[in-house]
């Protein structure tokens, strides 16, 4: 997510909704500035949030099944 108000409401809502309608399974929204990553997955055609993780946590992926890390990992790159 880019840092601003504009840019969080584009990536919370705008971009959700538009994804959630276009049949996106997975969507991931990055903070680096929390260092969380927010996890929807597709429900009856809308995004909805099922896991916010922090650095520690593992990511699991029922779009990407062989992909696993820790959240930190991302923010390290």
């Amino acid at each position: 997510m880019s840092p601003g108000a504009e840019n969080e409401r584009r990536d919370r809502v705008i971009k959700r909704q538009l994804y959630g309608k276009y049949g996106v399974r997975e969507y991931w929204i990055v903070d680096p500035e929390s260092r969380s990553l927010e996890i929807y997955r597709l429900e009856r055609r809308m995004l909805e949030l099922i896991a916010t993780l922090m650095d520690e946590d593992k990511i699991a992926s029922r779009v990407l099944p062989s992909f696993s890390c820790q959240v930190k990992q991302i923010f390290n790159m």
